[in-house]
């Protein structure tokens, strides 16, 4: 539901010519790989090393640090992603809202990563990232 939300404010901004998603990496995706290593880098690929490194080291923050370990790097992990946009003053600008979506799914995957393990963050993180790509790749592409 956050998804569909920060999507539409998304669509709007855009709408109202704060920012192009013509910009964004997943066009030249599209333009320059071939649908099967898209899906495979996203699907596969970036699901393990993310988790590996915004998800793994969390168990090894001691209580006294867990929480700001946990936000510091579920933080990092959003913004990691504003790098899927072409760097520009209004991205700058927009980007607590260009990567909301990834705050959120990251809090999600922290926790199921600390309750589950690292192995149900890596699947979560894989279904999030094929329900959001394969469709978009087979309709767009």
């Amino acid at each position: 539901m956050l998804g569909l939300g920060f999507g539409l404010l998304t669509i709007i901004l855009e709408a109202l010519g704060f920012y192009s998603s013509d910009s964004h990496a997943f066009n030249k995706l599209l333009e320059e790989q071939s649908k099967i290593s898209i899906i495979f880098s996203a699907v596969i690929l970036a699901p393990v090393i993310e988790e590996l490194i915004f998800r793994g080291p969390m168990t090894l923050f001691n209580k006294k640090y867990f929480k700001l370990g946990f936000y510091t790097l579920t933080i990092i992990f959003g913004y990691v992603h504003i790098f899927n946009f072409k760097i520009t003053p209004e991205i700058i600008l927009l980007s607590p809202l260009l990567i909301a979506p990834q705050l959120a799914v990251g809090s999600v995957f922290g926790y199921v990563r600390v309750r589950l393990g690292l192995v149900y963050s890596m699947l979560l993180h894989a279904c999030y990232n094929g329900i959001l790509v394969i469709p978009a790749v087979l309709t767009i592409g």
